[in-house]
């Protein structure tokens, strides 16, 4: 059995990601603003400028080894809450810096007011 050393995971800054069965991506967390997925598709990691990489690995495995920055919004995305430009409780969308709207499950709306004044 492996015994992972959380609080050190979650302190990194780099993190590295199958992208397919031969190939792992470097990646600066700082530079990630979400992750999502649709259903029983890989998960595409965005970056700030627009680019994305995809990874083969699942959303909640990706999830355990973010730093404490990011936060689940939904069953299909995680986002980096220093892109968060504000967040529409009514409308249930998040609204990153660039205008990308993303929906914000009912279930997960506490985590985010931990991050909001």
């Amino acid at each position: 059995m492996i015994t992972i050393d959380n609080k050190r995971i979650r302190n990194r800054t780099v993190g590295f990601y199958k992208t397919d069965y031969t190939k792992w991506v470097r990646v600066e967390f700082s530079d990630i603003m979400y992750i999502d997925t649709l259903s029983k598709m890989p998960c595409r990691i965005v970056f700030f400028n627009d680019k994305f990489v995809y990874s083969h690995e699942p959303l909640i495995k990706i999830s355990n080894f973010l730093p404490f920055k990011f936060e689940r919004i939904h069953r299909t995305c995680v986002v980096n809450v220093e892109y968060i430009d504000y967040v529409d409780y009514r409308r249930k969308l998040v609204v990153l810096k660039n205008e990308v709207q993303l929906s914000l499950g009912l279930s997960y709306i506490e985590n985010l007011k931990k991050y909001f004044v």
